[in-house]
């Protein structure tokens, strides 16, 4: 539209036309220029809001306990400061400058432009370069242009806000990493120098030290809060090595080289409270990929999941993040979703805990002996004992040191 109206313009004063069109790139410059703080800015505020809302979710969820231990006060109290430190007076301030600035070049856009265009018509008309009818004429252009102008600079914002928010979650190793399809597992190795949480200058994991290779099974024990399951995560790679000093090496090369995918097709990891969506067991393990059924029976005996087979158990509805079944039935399915993908390296933190001490058991005897015929390696954390006698290898993690023991 901008492009039609410009050249019907043109068609009716050229010079007028190009006095108008100076005019509003100049508007579009400076609305492009307001526009990119302007969509910094309401992207920090979505953050905040994100971070609040999460807050406000957590209260909620737990609201019962809350309730029960008479703390609403303190839980009122406790968000109101939360949300004095996000949106503190110095962020607001930038934030109404910043909505005040694109307001008014808004209404220089849509309001002064054309009354610019007004007076240069008038003045046109007044020395005989143009007639009262095409200033008229003009004058209604304009204002239909600066219209489809106003338009673009009022999506330039939220262009600005889509391109921060593409950067954020757009893969940073993308282009880099190893495309290739990963080899099996040779060996992964773990050279812990430390690793330090921010604000806390008293590091955890310092200096740990060790290989895992097929076929082993390895495990972690150590008391509440020295670093076992932020080990587990920095295997799995789910958290950033920002504060981490050494390397994590899966067949000499390192594990933030490897894309993602190929990583997770070898590695993945079972946590204590895992996720479960809306639908049946069997979709729930098998997320509706196409398996032998010799090998979803085989992985629905290992991890005590035989009584829903043959009877359409494995139809059993599971209802959003598991609420119908118990927390060792839960930690069991996620087990066989882990082992239907047959992965060289399996990581459970604490991810049998829910499950009656005598079938935990009898799952990692049948893990174990099926971990050994394919070759997978087994790295565990459990405050049990289940792996005791079966481990090759056992770290015991206390606070700066650890120890490690063969089995």
């Amino acid at each position: 539209m901008v492009i039609v109206l410009t050249v019907y313009m043109a068609t009716i004063n050229i010079k007028m036309t190009g006095i108008t069109i100076v005019l509003f790139g100049l508007g579009l410059l400076v609305s492009k220029s307001v526009s990119r703080v302007f969509g910094k800015v309401r992207n920090q505020k979505q953050k905040k809001n994100a971070r609040l809302n999460q807050t406000l979710i957590e209260i909620i969820k737990n609201l019962p306990t809350i309730i029960q231990l008479r703390k609403k006060t303190y839980f009122n109290s406790y968000f109101r400061q939360r949300m004095n430190e996000e949106y503190d007076p110095s962020f607001l301030k930038k934030m109404i400058n910043v909505q005040a600035i694109y307001i008014s070049q808004m209404v220089f856009v849509q309001e002064i432009i054309p009354i610019f265009v007004l007076f240069i018509g008038l003045l046109f008309a007044v020395h005989g370069k143009a007639t009262i009818g095409s200033v008229i004429v003009m004058i209604d252009l304009s204002s239909r242009l600066s219209q489809k102008v106003q338009n673009i600079a009022e999506m330039l914002p939220e262009k600005e806000t889509a391109r921060i928010i593409r950067k954020r979650i757009q893969p940073k190793a993308a282009i880099s990493a190893h495309q290739k399809p990963l080899g099996n597992l040779q060996s992964l190795e773990v050279d812990v120098e430390h690793f330090r949480y921010p604000g806390n200058e008293k590091g955890i994991l310092e200096n740990i030290h060790f290989t895992i290779r097929p076929g082993e099974i390895w495990q972690v024990k150590g008391k509440s809060g020295t670093g076992k399951s932020t080990l587990f995560h920095l295997i799995a790679r789910k958290k950033e090595e920002e504060n981490f000093e050494g390397h994590l090496q899966y067949n000499g090369e390192d594990i933030q080289d490897i894309d993602r995918k190929e990583y997770y097709k070898k590695v993945l990891c079972i946590e204590q409270d895992p996720f479960l969506f809306q639908g049946t067991v069997m979709e729930n393990i098998t997320f509706r990929e196409k398996y032998p059924q010799e090998i979803v029976k085989e992985v629905m005996e290992i991890c005590g999941l035989h009584h829903w087979i043959g009877s359409n158990g494995e139809k059993t509805f599971v209802e959003n993040n598991g609420k119908n079944l118990s927390g060792g039935e839960k930690q069991r399915i996620a087990l066989a979703r882990a082992l239907i993908k047959n992965p060289e390296l399996l990581l459970i933190d604490e991810g049998l805990s829910g499950v009656h001490p005598d079938l935990r058991d009898e799952i990692v005897q049948h893990l174990v002996e099926y971990a050994r015929q394919k070759s997978m390696a087994i790295l565990t954390i459990s405050h049990n004992h289940e792996f005791d006698d079966i481990a090759n290898h056992t770290i015991v993690i206390q606070g700066e040191r650890y120890e490690t023991a063969r089995a």
